[in-house]
């Protein structure tokens, strides 16, 4: 759906469904309609899981993990 579409679909504000849908990770886009005036309007579709897609056995662990960088380990200089 082209972002004219989804506000129309969602009856939303536009900044609104832009805003949510640029932070939506399973959103991409998928190709480029031509509109009037030469111009073109992305056209956004979202990652639809499989049905038996594993689940995360935490969700708070999935989470973290996917915001958080990994701590830097400390290295000692070897005494010899």
């Amino acid at each position: 759906m082209t972002m004219e579409q989804l506000v129309w679909a969602v009856k939303r504000d536009k900044g609104n469904v832009k805003k949510n849908v640029h932070a939506m990770p399973d959103a991409y886009i998928d190709r480029w309609e031509a509109v009037p005036r030469r111009q073109y309007a992305a056209v956004w579709c979202v990652v639809v899981p499989p049905e038996n897609c594993p689940k995360p056995e935490k969700i708070n662990d999935m989470a973290i993990s996917s915001i958080s960088k990994p701590k830097r380990q400390r290295h000692t200089s070897a005494q010899v």
